[in-house]
């Protein structure tokens, strides 16, 4: 059986709210000092409240904007192992019940435990931005709401399959079937990507010195992102977001690899996310111990109507696929053909007998 690679790069997503009518407070009506409290999942799946104590109402980075700074109270030894962190970022927080915002970021390395919400004033208008999205299938087994309630934990996913790489987070808001994600912008896509949303369970929370993270496990897809704005993501439930199945053999010793992927079908990151998984497999998985062996590595793309296209290049296990001639290969050729017309990819990573590469391992000069 294949070890599965594991990537996470840990954000945190906003949790849905009911459908209810929204009870929201303004930053101009919190004082410093006031008491609040968090959802958000510390272990499974449940969310569960955590103290919060404002600081004060602050200026942001854009203008026009403002930020609320707030630290989690040391009210006992075992509240400072709840340090926030990643995976945190969209846990709603309440005063007197009603919402002020999602917890955007953090400061590490600090005796208090310091972190910013961004205002639900600002998350909101993002609902708006959404535009008609394109033909894309529902999911078949999923109920639009599936219950997701603000704190749970979410994943979105860039990769997944043998190799998953992508983000992780917590809901912050739902209505009908949209979920407010984030408290702070993915990656500023806009609603030129959609990525798959599913549902996350809480393994841990690992205490570090330098950032405090949730180690999620990956469940059911309930849904997929339509909109990445500046201060919220925007994901409709009940949606399917395409995938592109990807393929990869790998020979190592004579032993054949099979590795089975599905990679995100849009222009801007496919090319980048193909290199970074299949260099993942060919320097931590495969190659063991043949640094400075030479392979050939071999992409045979099938297209709607029946026909191929296959290229190649010959690398050294050292070198970085993302920034090889055959990863510009692939960003030249995301913008003449539409990657919706890919239907499958192939990768074949093949060592080669004959090595011509070299590398000076030491040097003198006198």
């Amino acid at each position: 059986m294949n070890q599965i690679i594991y990537i996470v790069f840990l954000f945190t997503l906003l949790s849905p709210f009911s459908a209810q009518a929204r009870q929201t407070m303004a930053v101009e009506d919190l004082q410093p000092g006031m008491s609040a409290y968090g959802l958000s999942v510390f272990q499974g799946r449940e969310p569960e409240r955590f103290p919060v104590q404002i600081i004060d109402v602050m200026p942001s980075e854009n203008p026009g904007k403002k930020i609320i700074m707030a630290r989690l109270p040391k009210t006992s030894s075992s509240d400072r192992q709840r340090a926030i962190g990643s995976g945190f970022s969209g846990s709603p927080v309440y005063v007197n019940n009603q919402l002020i915002g999602a917890i955007a970021s953090m400061e590490p390395n600090q005796q208090d435990i310091i972190f910013m919400i961004n205002p639900i004033s600002a998350m909101l208008p993002e609902l708006t931005k959404i535009k008609p999205l394109p033909d894309l299938p529902p999911l078949s087994e999923v109920d639009a709401e599936q219950n997701l309630k603000a704190g749970d934990m979410i994943s979105i996913l860039l990769v997944r399959g043998d190799l998953q790489i992508g983000t992780e987070g917590t809901v912050t808001l739902v209505e009908n079937d949209l979920a407010l994600l984030f408290g702070h912008t993915f990656d500023s896509y806009g609603d030129d990507l959609i990525l798959p949303l599913h549902r996350s369970r809480v393994a841990a929370v690992v205490a570090k010195n330098d950032m405090t993270h949730k180690t999620g496990v990956m469940e059911e897809e309930i849904g997929a992102t339509v909109f990445d704005g500046k201060n919220a993501v925007i994901a409709r439930l009940g949606l399917k977001a395409k995938m592109l199945p990807v393929t990869v053999h790998a020979i190592e010793w004579g032993e054949e690899h099979l590795y089975q992927l599905e990679i995100v079908q849009a222009c801007q990151i496919l090319p980048q996310l193909m290199g970074k998984s299949i260099n993942s497999i060919a320097n931590n998985q495969l190659f063991q111990g043949q640094y400075g062996a030479d392979f050939s590595l071999t992409y045979t793309i099938a297209l709607t109507g029946g026909n191929k296209l296959s290229f190649s290049q010959r690398l050294d296990l050292d070198d970085t696929i993302q920034k090889s001639l055959i990863s510009r290969l692939w960003k030249a050729l995301c913008t003449i053909i539409d990657p919706e017309s890919f239907t499958k990819v192939d990768v074949s990573i093949q060592p080669m007998a004959d090595n011509r590469s070299a590398k000076i391992q030491s040097a003198q000069f006198s």
